[in-house]
C-alpha cells in the first residue's frame, strides 16, 4: 500500500491525506489544488478504485 501511495500524483495525494484521512471537505480544498470542486470529486472516484484495486492485490 505505501508503495501505492508513493505513486500518486500530487492532486490523488492532496485528496487522500487531506480529505480522507485528515477529513476536509472537497470545497476547502479547491483552492489549494487550483481545479474545481468537480475535477477533485472524479480525482476521489479515480483514487477509491486505485486504492481498493491495491487492497485486492
Amino acid at each position: 500500500m505505501k508503495n501505492k501511495v508513493k505513486e500518486l500524483n500530487e492532486i490523488e495525494k492532496l485528496v487522500f491525506f487531506e480529505h480522507l484521512l485528515a477529513q476536509k471537505e472537497i470545497t476547502n480544498l479547491v483552492e489549494v489544488a487550483g481545479c474545481s470542486r468537480r475535477t477533485l470529486q472524479r480525482v476521489k472516484m479515480g483514487l477509491l478504485l486505485k486504492l481498493k484495486n491495491a487492497l485486492k492485490n
